[in-house]
């Protein structure tokens, strides 16, 4: 079926009139609320340096700054917000950069397809937190998580370039979407399927196998929190491992929510390339539905703040919300061990027990709409750390480090 003997083969004029005035006014919604969400996720990120530190943040910053660009690529697309005559078409040269690149779509895919690699990364950093936690920090470390997020964003770029190959030109057969006529070959139609399964199905799968790796490990076993401590200053170890397990879990619970969320706003898009796959539906209508499939996608992107801010305490913090992050009541050890020299230069070389602060100084750990900053040890601050009490019960030099509580 050749695109270029008859352009309007693909246009159901009559449906597509009655139709796309719905879907331009849904799209310029969705447009202003992901811009205005993705954009608030962004400034409260971007801020602080502290929180950007941290790999969970820079992927959710990511998806963020993609689904910013998405909504914004809206505006430039024609006859998707801004009806195809009140835009203004350029011609010659201009005429068909603006056919390979903008009206193929294939700028509002790049930010799509590198929501699915963030998506797909993000599982993986999960992965790693709760199967792997002694390797987690080696691996996603700062430089590791900043040059794999380059990477992305430098493939993200290569991933729809079928859009920009295919042959185009400029015809005025249709009054209600973009002149530009592409012509698919069938050279076309196997690259397309070629790059979909890297771009989409694989990455697909493989966040698939890591939450469900997830949930089968942590159903068999519980995590390091349950691995007991013995010595002085036990009990306040083990409710720091507890803090730290909830946050771990809090944090899968928001990626895991997320890519399911992914998962039903891309299905409509995959089952309808099943259904032309197998020449199941007409070609008359796939114009307009395929501006029905992909309004899904792009309601997708103002999704994931909703969900960082429902479910991430750190971004709930930052709005002024009142966090779900509660711990219980400990009774505070008297002594808390250091080991060696080198910790805060404190503590003599066999490893003494410095006493800390009176028991009423602890009280109960709650994180809410105030900063509030707690007294706590920087040497227990690693998850992967090992503390062990020595026997003895020298006399140290009193410790006190606050730091502020951050919770991911």
């Amino acid at each position: 079926m050749n695109e270029s003997r008859n352009p309007n083969i693909f246009i159901n004029e009559t449906l597509s009139a009655n139709v796309l005035p719905i879907l331009q006014a849904c799209y310029a919604t969705t447009a202003f609320l992901a811009v205005t969400s993705n954009a608030l996720i962004c400034f409260l990120l971007g801020r602080r340096k502290k929180i950007m530190r941290q790999s969970s943040n820079k992927f959710i910053f990511g998806l963020s700054v993609s689904g910013l660009i998405e909504a914004c690529i809206l505006f430039l697309m024609p006859s998707f917000i801004i009806p195809i005559a009140d835009y203004i078409l350029p011609k010659g040269l201009a005429g068909d950069i603006f056919c390979r690149l903008i009206s193929s779509e294939y700028l509002l895919h790049v930010p799509c397809y590198l929501s699915v690699q963030m998506i797909a990364s993000m599982g993986i950093e999960r992965w790693y937190a709760v199967v792997k936690p002694t390797k987690y920090k080696r691996v996603f470390s700062r430089r590791n998580t900043s040059t794999l997020l380059f990477t992305l964003v430098a493939l993200s770029f290569a991933w729809p370039v079928d859009y920009i190959l295919r042959d185009s030109h400029i015809s005025n057969q249709s009054k209600l979407y973009s002149p530009c006529q592409i012509i698919a070959r069938p050279i076309d139609f196997m690259l397309f399927f070629i790059l979909e399964t890297f771009r989409l199905y694989l990455p697909l799968m493989i966040t698939i196998f890591c939450y469900v790796d997830i949930s089968r490990r942590t159903g068999k076993t519980n995590s390091l929190s349950s691995l007991k401590v013995r010595g002085p200053g036990a009990d306040w170890i083990m409710i720091r491992r507890n803090i730290k397990a909830v946050i771990r879990r809090k944090l899968t619970y928001m990626a895991f929510i997320s890519f399911i969320v992914f998962v039903v706003c891309w299905l409509p898009r995959l089952v309808y390339q099943v259904l032309i796959i197998f020449k199941l539906v007409s070609l008359s209508d796939y114009y307009i539905m395929k501006r029905v499939v992909l309004l899904p996608i792009v309601f997708n992107a103002f999704l994931n703040p909703v969900i960082y801010a429902s479910t991430n305490d750190t971004i709930r913090k930052q709005l002024g919300l009142k966090t779900s992050l509660r711990y219980p009541r400990v009774r505070q050890p008297t002594h808390l061990p250091i080991i060696g020299s080198g910790i805060f230069g404190l503590g003599n070389r066999r490893g003494s027990m410095a006493p800390l602060f009176s028991p009423q100084s602890l009280g109960r750990f709650s994180i809410s709409r105030r900063k509030r900053r707690i007294d706590i040890m920087e040497a227990l601050d690693s998850e992967t750390s090992t503390v062990t009490a020595p026997k003895s019960n020298d006399e140290g030099t009193t410790l006190t480090r606050i730091i502020e509580v951050t919770p991911n």
